[in-house]
């Protein structure tokens, strides 16, 4: 008993940013890993998503750019 009162579990507020470090990272692996097998059902999950939107919020907050008016063409 006395061994229980010792080492007893104390919560910080650090304990809470690992643990949901270790969710987002466990969902990005686990999603990386369904879109290489199945890219089709990849497109519906959650984490693709929220990149998605991310993206879009990232291209609206930028804003339009100029053109430089050059023209290249690869062949």
């Amino acid at each position: 008993m006395d061994f229980l009162k010792r080492f007893k579990f104390k919560f910080a507020a650090w304990h809470l940013g690992v643990f949901i470090i270790a969710v987002f990272l466990f969902a990005v692996i686990r999603h990386h890993r369904q879109e290489i097998a199945d890219p089709e059902s990849a497109k519906k999950n959650i984490i693709s998503i929220i990149d998605r939107t991310f993206f879009d919020w990232r291209m609206t907050a930028r804003g339009t750019r100029p053109m430089s008016g050059k023209v290249g063409i690869l062949a």
